[in-house]
């Protein structure tokens, strides 16, 4: 089952094409990123299927082939800033977005808790710091208890631990059963909590991939000794190393995903070469992102 499709979805502001012929499929049970740098159309996207936005061209359905309200119910959303009533107590806040949704109001306290807010909620808006604030828009986007929730860079200025916090709390939602549709610029993040992802560029969609699938395998090893010359002819006569590639003050070797690092190390002390160092390079989403970027150009 999707949760969320979107055919030939467009938005043009003028002259600027803000997305282009968006096609997506996300499916139930997933946390799917929606990544790329500023500008490219994750905002506007999520906002035309939120209804705040009409498309130029395209369209979408959520769940079964629903639009409008009835859909719209069953999505909780975080657009941007959420805006709170800032005398007013954080369970206040949640009361009057329950109200608004027509739904909720009998979980407020559980959700305060689940976002670890339940010692908090009675406090006023204006004394939470920026990552209680984060988490209480969390906690209003879940009130009406949705199957679906949208998050649009939640961990926007944050700081580190902040990030961790909201990164753990989003790991927690998904475990809960909800599917999470998630608008990043930061790599890291998507690749730490997604499972699928679709990457914009100028609010084209240039790839759409899983994130185990895409970063499977390995990024190759990375070694080094005083005669760096000598390393590379070596490295060259040994059979299972497949590719050298030479790096400033080391090697970048390619292997199979069988052989390991005491394979590499034993099989150069055999040479009588002693490394001086010897890592694994792991497949990063970031270098994914920059692959796609140079070939999307």
């Amino acid at each position: 089952m999707s949760v969320l499709t979107t055919t030939g979805l467009t938005k043009d502001y003028g002259r600027i094409r803000a997305v282009n012929k968006l096609d997506l499929d996300i499916p139930a049970g997933t946390v799917f990123g929606l990544l790329g740098p500023n500008g490219s159309g994750k905002t506007t996207t999520l906002g035309m299927v939120l209804g705040a936005i009409r498309p130029t061209e395209g369209d979408f359905h959520w769940f079964d082939g629903q639009t409008g309200s009835k859909a719209r119910k069953r999505v909780g959303a975080i657009l941007e800033y959420p805006v709170f009533y800032p005398h007013l107590s954080g369970a206040q806040n949640l009361k009057i977005a329950a109200s608004i949704k027509q739904s909720g109001a009998d979980r407020i306290e559980e959700v305060l808790d689940f976002v670890g807010l339940g010692k908090r909620g009675k406090d006023p808006f204006k004394a939470y710091s920026l990552g209680m604030k984060q988490r209480l828009a969390i906690a209003s986007a879940l009130v009406g208890d949705p199957e679906v929730l949208i998050l649009d860079e939640p961990t926007n200025g944050l700081d580190p631990e902040g990030i961790h916090d909201i990164r753990d709390l989003i790991t927690q939602i998904a475990e809960s059963g909800k599917s999470i549709v998630l608008a990043s610029h930061l790599l890291d993040e998507v690749q730490r909590v997604c499972k699928d992802y679709a990457v914009l560029k100028r609010g084209t969609c240039i790839h759409k991939g899983n994130v185990k699938e895409d970063l499977s395998g390995n990024g190759g090893w990375e070694i080094s000794s005083s005669d760096l010359e000598k390393l590379a002819v070596s490295a060259r006569e040994i059979n299972f190393i497949t590719e050298v590639e030479k790096q400033e003050d080391s090697l970048l070797i390619q292997v199979g995903d069988d052989v390991d690092g005491q394979t590499i190390n034993r099989a150069f002390i055999d040479k009588q070469i002693v490394l001086g160092q010897i890592s694994e390079r792991r497949n990063t989403l970031e270098e994914k992102f920059l692959e796609l970027l140079k070939s999307n150009q």
